[in-house]
């Protein structure tokens, strides 16, 4: 199930994006420059408050006077660089028009604007007051203990107050120009300023990007990726230029595949890649798994707990000294179910799945989360809005060793911190003092978690971002990179990375079948074939068309599953998963001829397996080989008695050569089994019809239709009679072999009737 019910995109955006596909399309990809700049102009008329400047005329004066060159006839080996270069100024006249109008209509980045209208964010003054901060923490050290925590109060106050507005500024800052650019990149990979302030800003650069494509931020994510020291700073650059690649969809900037070039020149990037892809997957199967979590581990967990949840707080449980005594060993396997349990939840976390969405989403109501800024701001304890949170549970182990408690994402952490302010005072006194004097640095080691890898920081990350997009009160504000729904294509191609045209002509291609392998593992069988499908054209292996066949097969698209296989197999004509595959859609088909090649082959490799030589039996008789058909099947009887698939087709193909005393005595077998398919008994039917007993074959039909009751939808239209005719003209073969005419027919369907 979606956790959205579609794409999670305001109106402002919907109209928006029609906007700026018409600017775009005659710059980037018809390169037509008048038709675009004519654009602009009737684009400008329908939003009067937009501005350019001027650039508009001046790139109808440039392109003049190059036309006036080309009118004398004066050769310019520039020329067409010249043409390239007023496209990309008229593309970006088009996003700045686009960021104008997001600006006015979407009310939190109008808000944002509003919040910042009155200050100068000088770079030289932001780099300032970065690393005066810096300079500050360090100097507490320096202070008494109760001076110490007045200053460092004041410091953090005044700089997280500086910081969300900074994060604001980049937010709505128009389209970068290189020298912005350039400060960013200086400023963001500096040692000299604080990681967490980095982390954050990048986030805004990101959300930024996201919602108006700036080439010149995105190029900034992609130098703090490739630069950056610190691992979190590098994985927040990392899925910021990957997910600002998604509004993309349609048209790629010259300088964007330039880039992207030599970031794919790093041979690990490919893999990096589809192990990103993998982590977004379990996030857009956080609902699931919540569910999954819910359903079958937590009431196993509460069953086995040593304590009870009361509305007046939680309660130790009371040692039962009777049921100690009747079963010493319960102690014991509730201990044990109880590790089970948490052991269920543990292999979750370690392979990737986001397992605390669930309990967390429901912690989103806080005040710390109606600013935008906090649902990016890495954790950390001396936050301002934690104060309070000090106040109330005090400096224990408990908050100092928050990351040991498990693999939480930081939005969560702020959301366990604050939670745990309003319910200290309900807890047992004993947990409150394990809370304060207990070390858990260790946990997170003991669990075989690295929070330091950066497959876990990024894995955090887009957690954050998940709830974001999900649980923001604004959130429709802001364009989702996020799948919500696994069977919509357009969703598909907007947000599923390994979906995007930016990537074609990459290296990534050689993961496509490594992470059609995972979707296929989770039973992903839509997205795995949306994968394939675009990247039909540039891949051609066994593996490729073998997945995507089984892809289509199991959608239930047999006629392209079929296509798919036949190639595989003249890629491979001694694949056994080709043999098998195909041979089954083959047979699915009725397309007998290549059904029969294919289980000869495989009862020729699988001489032992039954099912096989069944099948093949099945195409004989389709094809007429009655005898060699019969020879198989009695074979199979004798060697698998009481089987009853094979005495069902035993007994069919009895049938077909007119042995119809020794067919009903093969279906009088299969009954005895307790078998009860409804095809059978309108065969059984036959028998007695076919041997001139009609009351008895008629009572067979009677139970033949109570049998598919429900089922057919013949004799819920049409009624009994249809659905009698349509059995007969379906087994049209068997009817010619016994010269049953259509009055024959009739008088059946009509005896049945009565």
């Amino acid at each position: 199930m979606p956790l959205l019910p579609s794409r999670q995109i305001s109106n402002v955006h919907n109209s928006m994006d029609l906007v700026i596909n018409q600017m775009l399309k005659p710059f980037l990809i018809d390169e037509d420059l008048t038709t675009g700049l004519n654009a602009l102009e009737e684009v400008k008329k329908k939003y009067p408050y937009l501005n350019e400047d001027g650039e508009i005329a001046a790139i109808r004066q440039d392109y003049k006077l190059l036309l006036d060159y080309m009118d004398k006839n004066v050769k310019d080996p520039e020329r067409q660089k010249f043409y390239a270069s007023f496209c990309q100024r008229g593309a970006r006249v088009a996003s700045s028009f686009y960021h104008q109008v997001l600006l006015h209509d979407n009310a939190s980045f109008r808000q944002a604007k509003e919040r910042v209208a009155h200050i100068n964010f000088r770079p030289e003054s932001v780099r300032h007051s970065l690393e005066d901060f810096v300079a500050d923490v360090a100097m507490l050290e320096l202070e008494s203990p109760e001076e110490r925590q007045k200053k460092s109060e004041e410091i953090y106050t005044k700089h997280q107050h500086q910081l969300s507005l900074l994060f604001d500024h980049i937010l709505v800052s128009p389209l970068w120009d290189e020298e912005t650019e350039s400060f960013y990149d200086s400023l963001l990979t500096s040692p000299t300023i604080d990681s967490r302030d980095a982390c954050l800003l990048v986030s805004a650069i990101m959300l930024a990007c996201m919602n108006c494509f700036d080439v010149r931020k995105w190029l900034a994510l992609t130098t703090v990726y490739e630069k950056a020291n610190d691992e979190a700073l590098r994985q927040r650059a990392f899925v910021g230029w990957v997910f600002a690649l998604s509004p993309l969809k349609d048209y790629v900037y010259p300088t964007v595949r330039h880039r992207l070039n030599e970031l794919f020149m790093d041979p690990a990037l490919p893999t990096e890649l589809l192990y990103f892809q993998e982590q977004y997957y379990f996030c857009i199967s956080a609902g699931e798994d919540g569910a999954k979590i819910r359903k079958n581990i937590i009431p196993g967990v509460m069953q086995n707990a040593q304590f009870d949840v009361t509305p007046n707080g939680v309660k130790e449980k009371e040692d039962d000294e009777l049921e100690g005594i009747l079963h010493p060993e319960a102690a014991d396997e509730k201990m044990e179910n109880m590790e089970k349990a948490m052991g269920k939840i543990s292999s979750m976390a370690k392979e990737g799945r986001d397992i605390y969405f669930g309990g967390f989403s429901q912690m989103k109501r806080f005040g710390f989360f109606y600013t935008l800024s906090n649902w990016f701001v890495p954790f950390y304890l001396e936050h301002p809005d934690l104060k309070a949170v000090h106040e109330k549970v005090g400096d224990s182990s408990f908050l100092q060793n928050l990351d040991a408690i498990g693999p939480f994402c930081d939005s969560d952490k702020y959301s366990f911190a604050l939670a745990m302010m309003t319910v200290i005072d309900r807890l047992p006194e004993d947990v409150r003092n394990m809370m304060k004097h207990t070390d858990l640095s260790m946990i997170g080691e003991m669990k075989g978690i690295d929070s330091k890898s950066g497959a876990y920081l990024r894995r955090s990350y887009l957690q954050d971002l998940f709830r974001f997009y999900l649980l923001y009160s604004n959130k429709l504000d802001f364009v989702s990179p996020f799948l919500y729904d696994l069977n919509d294509d357009e969703e598909i191609e907007n947000t599923f990375p390994f979906c995007n045209i930016v990537f074609q002509e990459t290296p990534l291609k050689k993961e496509v079948m490594p992470l059609v392998n995972f979707l296929l593992k989770h039973k992903e069988y839509y997205l795995a074939a949306r994968v394939l499908e675009y990247w039909e054209s540039m891949l051609e292996s066994t593996d490729f068309h073998l997945a995507y066949g089984y892809c289509l097969h199991v959608l239930g698209k047999n006629e392209q599953a079929y296509d798919n296989l036949i190639t595989a197999e003249a890629l491979s004509p001694e694949s056994h998963d080709v043999c098998k595959l195909l041979g089954e859609v083959s047979y699915e088909l009725n397309i007998w001829p290549k059904a029969y090649e294919c289980y000869h082959q495989l009862t020729e490799w699988y001489p032992h397996n039954w099912r096989y030589s069944l099948k093949l039996a099945v195409s004989e008789m389709e094809m007429g080989q009655f005898d060699d058909a019969l020879q198989r099947l009695y074979q199979l009887d004798f060697e698998h008695e009481n089987e009853p698939r094979i005495m069902s087709e035993l007994a069919w193909v009895l049938l077909h050569v007119k042995k119809t005393d020794e067919a009903r005595k093969t279906y009088d077998r299969l009954f005895k089994t307790g078998h009860k398919d409804s095809e059978d008994i309108a065969n059984y039917a036959y028998t007695f019809w076919f041997s001139g007993e009609y009351h008895a074959a008629a009572n067979l039909f009677r139970s033949y239709l109570k049998a598919v009751k429900g089922t057919s939808d013949d004799l819920e239209s049409k009624g009994k009679g249809a659905t009698l005719i349509r059995i007969f003209h379906d087994d049209q073969r068997l009817m010619d072999i016994y010269h049953i005419s259509w009055q024959q027919m009739c008088a059946m369907r009509d005896l049945t009737m009565l």
